[in-house]
């Protein structure tokens, strides 16, 4: 790429590591941070890029400001029942930073709960979900795009969607522990308790 994007990565875990290599790879002007410096010099010797002390140090600086007029745009992909959508609409409306919140998932009911919730909290106006696809949504950008556990695919899906749209900000979490626990047919004793019912 002819103009280099600061980007930030924050988590050199088993799929991080790789994904951060990957941007740098691909030509991005990036700064890792990790809760274990050992790991995130172990990443610079491997990609290069460089190394931030604290969260806050690889903060890009990609974000302006927010503003009533141009508040924090914060997609939820694959909110599912909205915890995680509500708990942050919350938080930062209780430390006064404008913000407008999209939920968006497949669901039908989904729309349909999350609706009657935000109406009965009267936060309508900064809060707003859509039933549909994450690849084939109608919004096109936010500045922030979360995913906590999305089933499946989706975790990829809101990846592909938040770069394509610009996103400056990415907090994923991936889903794998269904999908690992499809292929544990031969669980030791006394172990099998833990791993039957995919909930660790």
């Amino acid at each position: 790429m002819s103009t280099k994007i600061k980007t930030a990565f924050i988590g050199l875990g088993n799929m991080g590591f790789p994904m951060a290599g990957h941007l740098q790879t691909k030509g991005y002007d990036l700064t890792v941070f990790n809760r274990t410096p050992e790991k995130a010099l172990l990443w610079q010797q491997t990609y290069g890029g460089k190394v931030a002390a604290t969260p806050a140090e690889a903060e890009a600086k990609q974000i302006a400001k927010p503003t009533a007029e141009k508040p924090l745009v914060i997609a939820d992909l694959g909110c599912g029942s909205a915890y995680l959508t509500f708990a942050v609409h919350q938080y930062l409306k209780s430390i006064n930073m404008p913000v407008h919140v999209i939920g968006i998932d497949i669901k039908p009911e989904s729309l349909k709960r999350n609706n009657e919730i935000a109406k009965k909290l009267k936060i309508e106006k900064s809060i707003e979900f859509r039933a549909e696809a994450i690849d084939q949504t109608s919004l096109t950008s936010c500045d922030v795009a979360i995913a906590l556990h999305a089933c499946d695919t989706a975790t990829d899906d809101a990846i592909a969607w938040a770069v394509t749209g610009g996103a400056k900000l990415l907090l994923i979490a991936p889903c794998c522990q269904h999908d690992l626990q499809t292929q544990m047919s031969q669980v030791p004793e006394p172990w099998n308790i833990l791993t039957k019912h995919g909930l660790m």
